[in-house]
């Protein structure tokens, strides 16, 4: 990832996150907030950013790689399914208040970047020749 980029994302970052934790003091994680923001430099700009529950998942796996070492997808997926059913009302509203942060985020460096896939349109695919034609 350019440093350029890298720059741009920690700012959009840091600017909202103050207001997050000023608005949910009560709310710990154990990643940082800032963290659970951040991309992957080779996801760092696509079509969809992280919703809510993607947001929570990366948390609890977070808080299983405190237990076990490196613990199987399958499970982590699980459990973060079965925590989120429980979870109390505001604190799913924090990881939502996240995600819309993460859109953000995202939207900001899709306009910084020329070559973002956001811009452009997915090409419908060509029917093929043994395609069955619709029913009239």
């Amino acid at each position: 990832m350019s440093l350029k980029i890298e720059t741009l994302m920690r700012t959009a970052v840091n600017e909202h996150v103050a207001s997050i934790k000023q608005q949910y003091p009560d709310i710990q994680t154990t990643l940082p907030i800032e963290d659970l923001l951040h991309r992957k430099a080779k996801c760092i700009c696509s079509r969809r950013s992280a919703n809510a529950f993607l947001l929570y998942r990366k948390e609890v796996k977070a808080q299983l790689m405190t237990v076990t070492t490196k613990p199987r997808m399958d499970l982590v997926s699980k459990v973060a399914s079965e925590r989120w059913r429980r979870e109390v009302i505001r604190k799913k509203a924090f990881f939502h208040s996240l995600a819309r942060v993460a859109e953000a985020i995202r939207r900001r460096l899709c306009a910084f970047r020329q070559d973002c896939p956001c811009r452009t349109k997915p090409q419908k695919k060509a029917p093929s020749e043994n395609a069955v034609p619709a029913a009239t």
